[in-house]
């Protein structure tokens, strides 16, 4: 990360990449109620997760706050569905974006607000 402007602002940059094995999912038309093989029901594979993050943060005076921002993929590859191609996960967020602000009135008192797209 990077400090400028006497400290007062904050920037980093950051990426990950994670493997993942035993990565459940459902077989097409999987009979859920009521069955008492639901394992018969699953199948397994991998999956992976990688991105950037971006961060933007005020550290000091009257209105503080940041801004970040998340590039990402979570998928999937599971021999018997999507053509044993990766596929997005369910819990996949392509893009995230977060901004929180806050504001001294006083001492004792402060606003915040926070908005998150995903």
């Amino acid at each position: 990360f990077r400090n400028f402007s006497n400290n007062m602002y904050e920037f980093s940059i950051e990426g990950y990449y994670k493997d993942m094995r035993n990565q459940i999912d459902y077989k097409d038309n999987a009979e859920l109620a009521k069955n008492n093989d639901v394992e018969t029901e699953l199948l397994y594979g991998k999956g992976r997760a990688y991105g950037v993050e971006l961060l933007l943060k005020k550290r000091y005076g009257q209105l503080t706050g940041w801004i970040g921002y998340t590039l990402s993929r979570s998928e999937k590859r599971i021999d018997g569905i999507n053509n044993d191609k990766w596929y997005p996960a369910r819990q996949d967020r392509t893009h995230d974006i977060s901004i929180v602000g806050i504001y001294e009135l006083n001492p004792k008192w402060t606003l915040s607000a926070a908005w998150v797209y995903y």
